[in-house]
This record gives structure tokens, sequence and C-alpha cells, in this order.
């Protein structure tokens, strides 16, 4: 009786060892990568909304059902800034949501136009409905430049909170001051 106990004592903290690991690289993962589920190098709507509705989750830090200005800012800035400065450069903001082997494809011009969802700005001037890593790149050069408010190359935690204050009340549709799902997923039009 006492093997059998410990046998499974070993077996479920391999399991947990195994899911540790799985959790800790998925952190790590860029962004795109966490999108692109089927890892075929694109991805769809389909993806992008699961991928957002994952993220939600993530930020509603109480699992209140509702994303404060506070819980959509928090801890953002310390995962991209990979040197743990005082600022971000545009190649952690690229390797952070694209990945370090595409953090060379950078200087053409985004899409700015404002009437798009993110996801149609994502996708570029040929609007196939298919994000690519290129294209995300384009869209993230973009949104580094609009944080880096005195346009020094450095994105500081001050200019990223701005960025990211504007960005919640973007998405907050009724103006509650708080994001809910449906604003998240649904209605990205307004962003």
């Amino acid at each position: 009786m006492g093997r059998v106990l410990w046998v499974m004592a070993a077996v479920g903290a391999l399991v947990l060892m195994v899911q540790w690991n799985v959790c800790g690289q998925e952190e790590k993962k860029p962004v795109f990568q966490k999108m692109d589920a089927d890892g075929d190098g694109k991805v769809t709507a389909d993806e992008f909304t699961a991928r957002r509705k994952a993220w939600f989750k993530e930020m509603d830090g109480d699992a209140d059902g509702k994303v404060t200005a506070d819980e959509y800012l928090a801890g953002v800035f310390e995962k991209i800034n990979a040197d743990d400065d005082e600022t971000l450069e545009l190649d952690e903001f690229i390797i952070f949501f694209v990945g370090a082997e595409n953090k060379d494809k950078k200087n053409a011009e985004p899409c700015k136009d404002e009437s798009k969802t993110t996801f149609e700005q994502m996708d570029g001037a040929d609007g196939d409905k298919i994000i690519t890593v290129d294209e995300m790149v384009l869209y993230f050069e973009g949104r580094f430049k609009a944080m880096d408010a005195n346009g020094d190359g450095k994105v500081t935690k001050e200019e990223h909170a701005a960025h990211k204050d504007k960005g919640h009340k973007k998405m907050d549709a009724n103006g509650d001051g708080v994001i809910v799902i449906e604003e998240m997923v649904v209605m990205p039009a307004k962003e």
C-alpha cells in the first residue's frame, strides 16, 4: 500500500512539474505565437478572437468579469522590458510581440486608419483576413512610435501608461470605466 501511494505521489509531482513547465513556456512565447494556435505562421480572425478572450481572462485579476484601467496596465511594461531598465526600446517591443527572429523586419509604414478594427489594422494593405508576422511587426512598430511621445526612440513607463490608458478608454464602449468581455472581443471596431 505504501509503495502505491509513493508511486501516485511521484506521478502527481511529475504532472505538476510538466504543467508548470508548459505554463512557463507559454508565458514566454511572443504574442504572435500565442495567437497562432495551429502554428501555421498566420493568424486568422478566429485565432485572433480566441487570443483576445484569453487575454481578457489574464487581465481580469480579480475574475469579476471586468477589466479596470489598473488591471489593463498591470505588469505589461515589466513583461516587455527585457533588459529591466527604465525604458522600452523598439527591439524589446517587437521581440515581445513577434519574437527575436523578427526584430529586423522593421521600417515600413504601418496602417494608421483608426476607422479599422485592430485586426484589420494588423492585416495590412492586402486585406486577406490573415495576419502574418511581417504585418504584425509593422503594426507594433506603429504602436511603439505612437507611444514614444517625445520621439526619442524609447518609451518610458509614463509614456506606456498614458498610451495604455488611452487604449483602455477606447475599448470601454459604454464609458463606465471598465472593459467587459463583449467590449474586448465583440466590439473591437472602436479601438
